[in-house]
Formats: structure tokens, sequence, C-alpha cells
């Protein structure tokens, strides 16, 4: 009997340390499977961008009070509102702003990890076809992607998708409203046989999100529409974004009133009427608006899981006789005003230091 019991000992003493083992092998797995976890994609959207006109001072300045905006996302859109060239001619001198930047203001936006650029617009081709040639080259010459614009009609509609980290594909399609004048005088639509921007139409819309929701997790879709400093958000105006969510959208953001406007929460989806402007150097007509108007407005899409989990709405102040061509971050009273304005008063949502969180 007595030379049992060690045997029985140590038969105990194996099982224990085989469960220790399987513990600790389930347990370093599922360390390592949330550690591993890829992290947290941030989108950062904003308005019209354009650094020239009546601006003549260093192109790094209307940065600086806003420049914690421009780090650490995976990445930054802007509405390019404007031509990357240096000709001083065009076919379109007509026009009553004609806006173009050169290679110093093209670096300072990639210093600020500008990465993605909509041309959908009705400045991307002041200077005409071989302006917006010179404006895709120089975009491509530096790794920044755009859409919204094409060599041809199809190739302006395609948009763009990325891949993130995590596997998630993000699908970008841009588009200009129809103006007559930007048809038939300035030649700004693309065509079947000429270059241009994506003209806003009901066939087209539809068409390329269905494409692009066949292709993409997320669809971004972003209309370049509405009247300058006008707050009044039109039927049009709303028709256009509901047809883009019914049809698959799972984001529509608007710019072109360089003001901010309200946004919408349509079938569970959001819809940001107009970002206003972002860093856009030109004297502007605030005055024609209530002041509430006076701003721009940043929006933070965070994606995990092949979905959005936030939106971080992140107001500032452009009018720029106001902050003299730099853009600056609202607090307290004035940033609750401007969120009132912004967030339907039905949409739940978290006040941060100088913006608002909206959990899906």
């Amino acid at each position: 009997m007595n030379v049992q019991y060690p045997k029985r000992k140590v038969a105990y003493l194996a099982i224990i340390l085989v469960i220790i083992s399987i513990c600790a092998i389930i347990f370093n797995n599922q360390f390592n499977h949330e550690t591993n976890q890829p992290s947290p994609i941030q989108l950062l959207f904003l308005g019209d961008f354009m650094i020239g006109d009546s601006y003549n001072g260093p192109v790094n300045y209307p940065f600086q009070s806003i420049k914690s905006l421009f780090e650490q996302k995976n990445d930054i859109i802007i509405n390019l509102e404007t031509a990357i060239t240096n000709r001083t001619t065009t076919e379109n001198s007509g026009k009553s702003y004609l806006y173009k930047i050169d290679g110093t203001v093209l670096n300072e936006m990639c210093n600020r990890n500008i990465t993605i650029v909509n041309l959908a617009n009705n400045h991307a081709l002041d200077y005409g076809k071989k302006g917006f040639n010179d404006t895709i080259h120089s975009l491509e010459t530096n790794n920044i992607s755009f859409f919204g614009a094409g060599e041809n009609e199809s190739n302006s509609r395609m948009g763009m998708i990325k891949e993130y980290p995590d596997l998630t594909t993000v699908g970008y399609l841009g588009y200009f409203e129809y103006r007559s004048l930007y048809d038939y005088t300035y030649h700004f639509y693309a065509t079947h046989e000429s270059s241009g921007v994506a003209i806003l139409n009901q066939t087209n819309l539809q068409r390329d999100i269905k494409r692009m929701k066949n292709d993409s997790d997320i669809v971004i879709v972003s209309f370049h529409i509405g009247a300058n400093y006008n707050p009044k958000i039109t039927s049009i105006h709303k028709d256009y974004a509901h047809l883009a969510i019914d049809n698959g959208a799972d984001v529509v953001i608007c710019h072109s009133a360089h003001i901010i406007l309200p946004m919408e929460w349509y079938n569970e989806h959001p819809i940001f009427y107009s970002l206003g402007n972002s860093i856009f150097t030109t004297p502007g007509r605030f005055r024609d608006v209530d002041e509430v108007y006076h701003h721009g407005l940043g929006i933070i899409l965070t994606m995990k899981e092949k979905q959005i989990t936030s939106i971080e709405l992140i107001p500032f102040k452009t009018d720029n006789r106001e902050t003299g061509y730099q853009p600056q971050f609202i607090s307290g009273n004035e940033l609750e005003n401007v969120l009132n304005l912004i967030i339907p008063s039905d949409i739940n949502y978290q006040i941060l230091d100088s913006s608002a969180r909206i959990d899906y």
C-alpha cells in the first residue's frame, strides 16, 4: 500500500500540470488575439480647401491653430477647390473666381498628411483641361489619391476604393451638381471623349453606388452642391442625399456653401449638408448670414470590424476677417450653439473639449 501513494501523487501532479498548461495556452491565445487586434481606423473629412487669392503669407500659417486635426489619421480627405498649376492663362478667363495653387502649397498638403482629395467641384478646371491635367499629374507624383474627376465620364464616376489595415474597404464617390454655365461655357463636366468632373444626376448616383457597394464594405458619397453663403437646404439637396442613402451609401458629405449647415440622420445614416470651409483663404461673404454659420466642420469617422463605430464633429471658426486666415477651434457657449445648429435634437452625443462624439 505504501508504494501506491507516491504513484498516485505523481499522476495527480501530472494532471494538474496538464490543466495548467492548457489554461496557459488558452490565456496566451486570447491575450495575443486581443493585443493583435488592429487599431480603429480613423478618417478625417474636411470641406473646401485652397490657399491663395487674397492671402500671400507663409503656406504653413493657416494650419497652425488646428494642426492637431491633421495628426494620427489613416487618411485625411479634403475638397480641393482649386487647380494645381503654374499656368497664367485659361480659356475660362471670364469666370468670376479663378483659383490655383503651386508646389509650395502641395508640399504643405503632403506635410499635413492630406492623402485623398475630392475634385468634383466648380474650381477643379479653372485653368481648363490643361490645368486639370497639371492637377492630376501633381497629385499622382505626390501619391495623393483623388476621386470625382477623370479623363472621361466613365473614369470620373469610377470613384476610388481603399483597403485599410483590418481589410476594411472604403469606397469614395464624388459629384458636382449640374449648372448649365459649367456645362456650356466652362466645360467642367467629363464626357465620353473629354476629361472633367463627375456630374450629379439620379441615374449616375444609383448605378455608381450599387456598383461601389458590391466592391467595398463602406461607401462614402460627396456632393458639391448648394449656393454660396446660403443657409437654406433645398429639397433637391435633400432628395439627392436621401437617394444616395437609399441606394447603399453609408455616409453623405456635402460642401459648396462655404458655411456650416445642419446634419440629418436619415434611415440610420448621417448626412452632412455642408462642412463649410477648412482652410480657404478668401475674404468670403460671411456677413450675409448669422454668425453661427461662420464655421467649418471636421468629421472623424472611426471604423472597426468593417463598420463605422462613431463620428466626431469638430467645428472651427473660418471667417478670415475674424481669424486672420487661421481657422480657430471653439469651445464653451460658442461650441454649444454650433452643435445645437448641426446635430438634430433627437440624436444623443457627448461633448468633448472642442468637439462632439456620436456613437453608433
